[in-house]
């Protein structure tokens, strides 16, 4: 009796080999008519949606619509000196908006607050109906800011007054994004929401498998963000089609930083990833790639292609990474647990710059060559971007969840005291 050849080497199908190669050639097939981009042709996404700030101007959560975190806007590097505190009845784990006169935040006593750049002193409030701990925006007289008690509300700048309000019956913590003639933001109802920015009404929503905290990124007219089901998405801005599901293995809570069409985010484990931003999944892709997975594990189909749209990944081997990442100068920064990295986006070579004694929640921004960068012990600090030296660092009066936000010559945060700093 003949030994029956092994698989391997062998010049023999099986009949599983067979059905595995042929379930593989129609998905190649089905990906071949994607990747094609002739669904492009008729539905590609309008790259018109811009809402630029002045140099002078931090309008939304992480600056504007790319999460830049990133300004020239300072002659000399801020010095460390209190300008002025303003006091609220709760912690303020929003991070500020600023204009050229106003700077706006949120606050756990359920409001929202424009205060005067220079003086501090109060303009006007806004009630909710619940904690304020997302970030507001600002674009042409209109602030628009989530509260737990799931309105997103549009308020008039200068007066305070409500101009509407949209019901999303879930806490929005997500930090709502200003595009054009839409309102993007997540919701504790697993939903991404797409708002008509003049009367709030509903153009579109996307649901996703769980909580969605991560801030909405857009770039060339797609609408980029994270969620707690460990997915990362890339939803056409105009008619809410998913156009990219990239799994990263981790709850993401973080927010996206974009530059030449590629997205950079991390997950809650220490993984950086960078994506294409015109990438699209091929059908079925996200139910099918398990299958193809399986087929080959077994040897019975060719190695998988890597996920659409992915680059490359890098572990950082520390969590938790909640904190948002920041792109300068073909460097990413980016903070997991105590420790902030820099890496080197094309060799992807990193290095620790700065190690602190608490966990560091809020995200980084960068003026000049200069890094300010908060934690939950309540400390702020200035030290060089490329060599990590310090510069000056000073205790707030507690625990700092809030991210810096820069107008002008000064450095606006909040902390868990209830206060609102103005640091020059």
């Amino acid at each position: 009796m003949e030994p029956i050849p092994s698989r391997k080497g062998s010049p023999y199908f099986t009949s599983q080999m067979v059905f595995g190669y042929i379930s593989i050639g129609l998905i190649l097939f089905l990906a071949l008519l994607t990747t094609s981009r002739c669904t492009d042709f008729f539905f590609k996404p309008i790259q018109e949606l811009h809402s630029n700030p002045r140099d002078d101007e931090w309008v939304m959560f992480r600056r504007d619509l790319y999460h830049s975190a990133t300004v020239n806007p300072v002659n000399d590097t801020l010095d460390g000196r209190i300008k002025w505190e303003f006091q609220t009845r709760g912690a303020i784990h929003s991070s500020p908006a600023v204009t050229e006169d106003r700077v706006y935040v949120g606050s756990r006593d359920g409001h929202i607050y424009a205060l005067d750049t220079e003086t501090g002193e109060e303009r006007w409030r806004f009630k909710t109906g619940s904690w304020v701990e997302s970030s507001p925006a600002v674009a042409q007289d209109v602030v628009y800011a989530g509260s737990n008690d799931g309105y997103l509300y549009a308020i008039n700048s200068r007066n305070g007054a409500e101009i509407w309000r949209f019901h999303a019956e879930y806490p929005i913590k997500s930090s709502p994004a200003v595009a054009g003639d839409y309102v993007f933001f997540g919701a504790y109802n697993f939903c991404v929401y797409a708002l008509d920015r003049s009367n709030g009404r509903e153009r579109w929503r996307y649901r996703t498998g769980n909580y969605v905290i991560s801030s909405p990124t857009v770039v060339d007219g797609v609408v980029f963000f994270g969620s707690v089901d460990s997915y990362f998405y890339g939803i056409h801005a105009l008619n809410g089609k998913l156009r990219l599901q990239f799994r990263a293995y981790a709850p993401i809570l973080s927010s996206a930083v974009a530059a030449d069409g590629i997205v950079y985010f991390n997950n809650h484990q220490g993984a950086l990833y960078a994506l294409d931003g015109h990438a699209r999944n091929w059908p079925g892709e996200t139910k099918l790639r398990p299958f193809w997975n399986n087929l080959y594990l077994y040897q019975t189909a060719p190695k998988p292609s890597p996920p659409s749209g992915f680059l490359w990944r890098v572990d950082l081997k520390t969590a938790p990474a909640g904190s948002s990442p920041i792109l300068r100068d073909n460097l990413l920064y980016v903070a997991a647990s105590n420790e902030l990295f820099s890496m080197d986006i094309k060799t992807r070579e990193n290095q620790r710059l700065l190690r602190t004694h608490g966990i560091i929640s809020s995200s980084p921004v960068i003026v000049n060559d200069t890094i300010y960068l908060a934690t939950e012990e309540g400390l702020l600090f200035a030290f060089h971007a490329k060599t990590g030296q310090m510069i000056w660092r000073m205790l707030l009066g507690a625990g700092i969840m809030s991210s810096p936000a820069i107008g002008k010559d000064t450095l606006y945060i909040g902390s868990d005291d209830g206060k609102l700093y103005a640091i020059q």
